[in-house]
């Protein structure tokens, strides 16, 4: 008999693209799923679309589960969803992406065969919201050797954060998550380093070598929409805190969770460097850089030096970059 399988979607105001999804969870080969719906606080006809899919999605043998909240963000709605999902494998589905008809069949074929595995990154394509032609893709490059996919995540480094591109085997995942099973809900940062980093922190991970999520580019969606530098500033700082706050659930050794968080103070005031630069505030540069390195090398002077020197060589090579660019242009 197949293992169940929950897709878990908030939604908010997605009456022009909400069918799209539910179509592709429709045409799925796999059985059998349970769909966790939940409306955020939607105001336009959200509500009426999604409600008018229930009768087709449980003939085609889906349990089909609709909530609804006030608008309070995606974290929160996937809060709803956390204690009363079923299924033996979860995905985190956005409402305005597409699933490709065979993406849960060969996901859970894939995990059923390594029974080891807690969560499963595949391969994403990124597409035109309107003409659905392709953009460009998402992927992991499996490392050769050692899988350091939990400092990864945090360093930015060889890694996406699309949830449709991973896929958790439940047990696993609610062994991994803090007790209870809710995250952290505030509006500025999204939900999905609290679904991935404590499962990568505890479990291996596997790797589909198959586009099996389509990400969907909406021109206005939340993921697109501009912030001002101090806005910018500001959800680092949350997401900063929330980084910190999963780390203290993940590990209570203390020269571990000091290494963790290291690793999350690194990536934090690096990201704060990089946005003061494009905004040229030169005073909040220094200081962030001054950060940076001091977390970086620590009280060895001669790598806090280099690692001076290579950034003040990267500095001045885009600068050299973008005046070229404008001559050959000329």
């Amino acid at each position: 008999m197949n293992k169940n399988v929950s897709i878990i979607t908030p939604c908010y105001n997605g009456e022009a693209y909400i069918s799209r999804f539910l179509e592709s969870v429709l045409s799925q080969r796999y059985r059998p799923i349970e769909l966790i719906i939940i409306n955020d606080g939607s105001t336009d006809n959200t509500e009426h679309v999604l409600c008018s899919f229930k009768e087709r999605l449980e003939q085609k043998g889906i349990n089909y589960i609709y909530l609804q909240q006030e608008n309070k963000g995606q974290s929160a709605a996937i809060n709803l969803a956390l204690p009363i999902f079923t299924g033996e494998y979860v995905a985190f589905v956005d409402s305005d992406d597409i699933l490709p008809p065979d993406a849960i069949e060969k996901k859970v074929d894939y995990m059923e065969q390594r029974p080891q595995i807690g969560l499963l990154i595949n391969k994403v394509k990124v597409l035109d919201f309107e003409t659905l032609s392709v953009l460009g893709t998402m992927e992991r490059k499996q490392p050769m050797g050692k899988d350091h996919l939990f400092a990864d995540l945090i360093s930015g480094n060889n890694v996406f954060y699309t949830p449709g591109g991973y896929f958790w085997r439940a047990n696993m995942f609610r062994d991994s998550m803090p007790k209870p099973l809710q995250i952290a809900a505030p509006r500025e940062i999204g939900q999905n380093f609290q679904l991935i980093l404590p499962i990568a922190y505890k479990y291996p991970v596997g790797y589909l070598d198959d586009y099996l999520y389509f990400y969907l580019i909406r021109p206005n969606s939340h993921s697109r929409t501009k912030h001002t530098y101090e806005q910018i500033l500001k959800n680092w700082g949350v997401a900063h805190d929330v980084l910190s706050s999963v780390a203290d659930d993940i590990e209570r050794d203390s020269a571990k969770r000091k290494h963790i968080q290291n690793l999350i103070d690194s990536r934090y005031y690096h990201e704060l460097m990089s946005h003061a630069y494009n905004y040229k505030n030169k005073t909040d540069f220094k200081t962030y850089r001054n950060q940076w390195i001091r977390i970086q090398a620590g009280n060895n002077k001669t790598k806090a030096f280099l690692l001076q020197l290579n950034l003040w060589g990267r500095r001045h090579f885009n600068k050299a970059k973008a005046y070229v660019s404008t001559l050959l242009t000329k």
